[in-house]
């Protein structure tokens, strides 16, 4: 997500000056703070869509992907795995709490996606309310091992 302002804001000696170096009313500056303050509020809230893609490069196991928002149902897809000895890799669903650690929903083993246009599926059920992310687990039954995916995506809809 961009932030976009209308302000650029400098503030000297006491005075808050607008992005043309005028000197802003009391008013302007209330205006311009509670603006700032909503732009920013924006910014840090749960991606409200949760249905989302990318791709993963020379990862190793430990490595997350972005946080999505979800009520009920979390399906991670795979697309083209490669790694060194083409054979798995373990994708758990992790519930992010704060202030705790983050609890695994389940682990997955993905076969699939290795071989030649192949596409590894997960699905979670009856999730609680938050914020969740996958990370990645063991590859080809090691931790130091890396791999590569040409895409992933999540998907937070059952219906489909």
């Amino acid at each position: 997500m961009t932030i976009t302002s209308s302000y650029i804001l400098h503030i000297e000696d006491d005075h808050v000056l607008d992005r043309g170096g005028n000197f802003m009313s009391e008013i302007r500056k209330v205006g311009a703070v509670i603006a700032m303050a909503a732009a920013l509020s924006l910014a840090f809230q749960p991606t409200a869509s949760a249905n989302m893609w990318g791709e993963i490069k020379d990862k190793k196991a430990g490595a997350e992907s972005p946080k999505w928002f979800d009520e009920k149902y979390s399906e991670v897809e795979f697309y083209n795995c490669n790694s060194a000895h083409h054979q798995s890799v373990q994708v758990l669903l992790r519930h992010a709490l704060d202030f705790q650690p983050d609890p695994n929903m389940g682990t997955k083993v993905y076969t699939a996606c290795f071989k030649s246009g192949g596409v590894s599926r997960g699905s979670w059920n009856d999730l609680t309310s938050g914020d969740y992310y996958f990370e990645l687990g063991k590859i080809d039954s090691g931790d130091s091992n890396t791999i590569d995916v040409d895409k992933f995506y999540v998907d937070t809809t059952l219906a489909d």
